[in-house]
């Protein structure tokens, strides 16, 4: 590979890292970015403003308690649709026509069928014994695997988050809300009875991401 292609291909490597930074971490300066990826400023800049006039990323000035405003990065709708998903329009069209001959009852039976089949390979999977923590790392672990970009953030209170950067079938709850109502049902299920689970963002409301609160039951004696 000459210099030149080796050039290329880093610098598209690094446009991959600025793109799944901003879908993970969500608004960033350049400067940030530039820590992560351990590169200088400049080289940053220069990438998001490419980035920028493909209309993948745009910028938005956040004033400071002292300072210059800050610009502050972020992905464009259209930046998100480079991130996989998962044949979404087949995927609507085939529930459009299961839909169809079954009727909204009979799609909801097949979405609780499938909800049923997920619990059981996630179970499959995961050890119920395991701690709350190695639970969700071991949840998170499987959810990347199917495109989720997944992580588990730890609280000061002693409860946990369990985030999912992205959502492959975004295009299809968008219009079908049963699937986001299954999967919150998935968790709670998975976890076990010990972990309370509740939806604290949600991407079909228009959040970046979608984040569910994760606590220890608390087991009262009697």
């Amino acid at each position: 590979m000459g210099s030149k292609s080796k050039l290329a291909a880093t610098s598209a490597r690094t446009i991959d890292s600025i793109l799944r930074l901003l879908k993970t971490n969500g608004p960033s300066d350049a400067s940030t970015l530039a820590s992560q990826l351990q590169i200088s400023d400049a080289a940053v800049r220069q990438h998001l403003y490419r980035l920028r006039a493909q209309n993948l990323a745009r910028n938005i000035e956040e004033k400071r308690s002292m300072g210059r405003p800050a610009k502050l990065w972020s992905l464009t709708e259209q930046a998100h649709h480079r991130f996989p998903d998962s044949h979404a329009e087949l995927a609507c069209r085939l529930l459009a026509s299961i839909e169809g001959v079954h009727g909204t009852e009979g799609l909801k039976h097949i979405v609780c069928r499938c909800a049923h089949e997920q619990i059981a390979q996630y179970k499959s999977k995961i050890r119920s014994s395991d701690s709350l923590k190695s639970r969700l790392d071991s949840l998170a672990e499987i959810r990347n695997q199917e495109g989720y970009m997944a992580e588990v953030e730890e609280s000061d209170d002693g409860s946990y988050v369990f985030v999912e950067n992205h959502c492959p079938i975004c295009f299809v709850v968008q219009t079908r809300n049963e699937f986001c109502d299954a999967e919150l049902d998935v968790f709670k299920a998975t976890l076990g009875k010990d972990a309370v689970v509740e939806r604290e963002e949600h991407i079909f409301q228009g959040g970046r991401r979608c984040a569910f609160r994760v606590r220890q039951r608390l087991v009262v004696s009697s």
